[in-house]
């Protein structure tokens, strides 16, 4: 090599190492600005940025996100009690299923799986690893049917629809072989508002341009340098809604994710997939945000002969349950309607709001105020809290801090404070005003007796905590064993000595609460 070509083959690679150095330079400092900025509270109803989601997701062209394999996250429980900062930690297979990796049976024995397909609520969002249903039903089957090879997979995915899952089942679950298949979505469906449909999302995806664009896009979205040129560009233009979002304002006053046809069409397809691969299908309600997506996820079950187990209320039963024991305890009203008003019907309903406390020297107040769908009216008012048998107090100082307030019909929101400080507060990227307690107040009633930061087996309005996953499992597992055709099949493919079908009765009744 000449002197020549030789220092002209130095400069191109002094070059291209400067230009590596330089871009890998620029992307840490990018990278450094992000996190000193922080996640962008998203606009409420808008999901936030897969990046700073509390689970570690990652853009999917199949199913527009999904977990990301191999991942591990640890956050504090959002929003946050005024006491607790208890975290959590979600860790991810190499298959992108929450919990640990899948390993095959030793022998030959053949494995009887379940697959848990549904949103944040199957996932376990605010709860640790191990606690949430599907690891907890797992355990709960195997001590049920001792010596048996038993895999529950759990294959939640947060801010999932029925849309994304009765996809992911058709083109990935159902290679899983699954003997049965428990499907759990809704909130998502109709909790976003949208400009367009998850359908037509997934529409578009199959045209070969648009899925290049969108693949590459998505790579360049794994970079700060790109992040970071997103979070300071301009405002854009507000997109146009689609056509199905028009359709949908046009038939019902508001364009979601999912269309309540639908997702009686999901549920039906989900039915078609399990059906065909000669799978059980159970359908929970885990709709916690009570949207009306459940009773159409209800009514396709029903039309499709699918079991439709109802956990919303299931625990709702539990925490009135907790609810009028601790009133009861105290001596006070059970929680519910009270016959308060003597001016009659039309008058506005009286509330009375109640919190046990041990800090006697903390002064206690309520914010509350009335949400309807088309306006927040008496939004703010922050009113103190009487442990002196005055303004509704029961009792005088017994530690339970009452007021009885007029509140017009609808949906009651409130919050409680110590001192001036909320009782939960919401981390971002959740967004401010999402943490508070609700009641449905259509004529005079009392609340439950509240504990500051606390909410009865749930850590906000639409996830179960720990406790509430317990619940579900255990329910799951009392009416898998009686009811589950599949596992019946288990039950018969060998002899079961009396003392053993004692066992699996014992275990499927405990409730690990």
């Amino acid at each position: 090599m000449t002197d020549r070509l030789r220092a002209t083959f130095l400069a191109v690679a002094f070059g291209c190492v400067l230009a590596v150095l330089v871009a890998a330079t620029f992307e840490l400092l990018c990278g450094l600005v992000l996190r000193r900025l922080g996640p962008v509270e998203p606009v409420p109803g808008v999901m936030p940025a897969l990046e700073d989601n509390p689970a570690p997701l990652v853009a999917d062209l199949d199913f527009l996100w999904r977990n990301e394999p191999g991942a591990a996250k640890t956050g504090p429980v959002n929003p946050r009690g005024i006491d607790d900062h208890t975290t959590w930690t979600a860790r991810i297979d190499d298959d992108g299923f929450r919990g640990p990796d899948r390993t095959p049976p030793a022998g030959s024995e053949r494995v009887y799986r379940v697959l848990c397909i549904g949103d944040s609520s199957t996932f376990g969002l605010n709860v640790d690893q191990g606690a949430e249903f599907p690891r907890r039903l797992e355990r709960l089957l195997r001590r049920a049917y001792p010596g048996r090879a038993i895999e529950v997979v759990n294959a939640g995915v947060p801010g999932w629809s029925w849309m994304q899952g009765a996809r992911f089942l058709r083109l990935r679950g159902i290679a899983l072989h699954p003997d049965l298949v428990i499907a759990a979505f809704g909130t998502n469906d109709q909790f976003w508002p949208a400009v367009i449909t998850d359908g037509e999302q997934f529409t578009r995806l199959e045209k070969p341009l648009v899925r290049g664009v969108e693949a590459v896009r998505q790579l360049a979205a794994r970079t700060s340098a790109f992040r970071l040129a997103l979070r300071l560009a301009p405002r854009v233009r507000r997109p146009s809604r689609s056509p199905g979002c028009e359709r949908q304002i046009r038939e019902t006053g508001g364009c979601h994710r999912v269309a309540v046809g639908e997702i009686e069409a999901a549920v039906a397809d989900v039915h078609r997939t399990a059906s065909a691969a000669g799978s059980e299908l159970v359908v929970l309600n885990l709709d916690f945000w009570r949207s009306s997506a459940a009773q159409h996820s209800r009514a396709a079950a029903k039309a499709a002969g699918v079991p439709f187990l109802d956990m919303v209320e299931r625990l709702d039963r539990k925490i009135v349950a907790v609810a009028r024991a601790r009133a009861r305890a105290g001596g006070l009203v059970a929680p519910g309607p009270m016959d308060l008003n003597a001016a009659g019907a039309a008058a506005e309903p009286e509330v009375l709001l109640r919190l046990e406390a041990t800090e006697p020297t903390a002064r206690f107040t309520v914010q509350a105020w009335t949400w309807t769908p088309w306006a927040e009216v008496n939004a703010l008012q922050e009113t103190p809290l009487f442990d002196d048998g005055t303004h509704g107090d029961e009792v005088a100082h017994d530690g339970v801090y009452s007021v009885a307030m007029r509140r017009g019909r609808g949906q009651l929101r409130y919050l409680f404070h110590r001192d001036g400080v909320p009782e939960m507060a919401p981390l971002p990227p959740v967004p401010r005003g999402s943490a508070y307690r609700w009641l449905r107040v259509d004529r005079s009633l009392a609340s439950p007796v509240h504990r500051l930061g606390e909410l009865s087996y749930m850590s906000d309005i639409v996830h179960p905590d720990a406790r509430g996953h317990a619940v579900i499992a255990a329910t799951l597992a009392r009416w898998l064993t009686g009811h589950s055709r599949s596992l019946r099949g288990l039950v018969a493919a060998r002899s079961w000595p009396q003392k053993l079908r004692a066992q699996q009765a014992r275990a499927a009744e405990d409730v690990e609460e």
